[in-house]
């Protein structure tokens, strides 16, 4: 797992502002330790935003985050 997380892919800001695609950053509101989604999504000229209740092992399982990707 250490080797994954040292080796893992870096996105730049310009990389981010250069996706056109619609796309939508989805996160949990106590997940935050994995970066800042308000920061992400600003950086993506297409997305939405969408803050749920959770966290990392909660949040996906709920019908809330379900609804949330199907109305996108």
């Amino acid at each position: 797992m250490g080797y994954l997380q040292d080796h893992q892919p870096e996105t730049t800001v310009d990389e981010l502002n250069n996706i056109q695609t619609e796309t939508l950053v989805i996160a949990g509101k106590d997940d935050l330790d994995n970066g800042d989604p308000w920061e992400l999504q600003n950086e993506l000229p297409n997305s939405s935003l969408s803050v749920l209740s959770g966290d990392h092992m909660s949040v996906f399982i709920q019908l809330y985050f379900i609804e949330a990707i199907v109305s996108f």
